[in-house]
């Protein structure tokens, strides 16, 4: 199957992970979900709302949403357009200047537990093990620009 088509509304109790080529992903309505993870395969949706995360994993695909509702976005050096007003966006590869956080702040403004301080980035299973069990990610009083309207 190459493609995965929902023509009206997509209700999902987890999280929507798609990190193999196929198959894609295409929603005409409303996608709900615990979070929305992107890796090798495209993925369109229209407008939605995600509990955790919205998550782009390396180059080769492709998640393009109108506009969703999320606490964070996080991108790693993937083609990620995403519009999600009041998001916190997390660069996790270093090469967006508009992200809250990145390489220049992700160790200071993050707890250890979920930054690999070696590579200045987050630990993105460990992040979202955090917001799961309702811990803090944040580091008392760490800023990255204020949440977008």
């Amino acid at each position: 199957m190459d493609l995965v088509v929902v023509t009206g509304d997509l209700t999902v109790s987890g999280p929507i992970a798609l990190y193999e080529s196929l198959p894609g992903l295409y929603v005409g309505g409303t996608t709900r979900a615990e979070t929305l993870e992107g890796g090798d395969c495209e993925i369109y949706i229209q407008d939605g709302t995600f509990t955790h995360l919205v998550y782009g994993d390396y180059n080769n695909g492709i998640l393009e949403t109108r506009t969703v509702e999320t606490p964070w976005v996080i991108n790693y050096d993937h083609d990620l357009r995403v519009s999600a007003p009041g998001a916190r966006l997390v660069d996790n590869y270093g090469d967006d200047d508009d992200a809250d956080f990145g390489s220049e702040n992700i160790v200071e403004s993050f707890v250890a537990e979920v930054v690999d301080p070696e590579g200045e980035s987050i630990d993105v299973p460990e992040f979202l093990e955090r917001l799961r069990a309702g811990l803090p990610v944040l580091r008392p009083g760490a800023g990255g620009a204020a949440p977008r309207a």
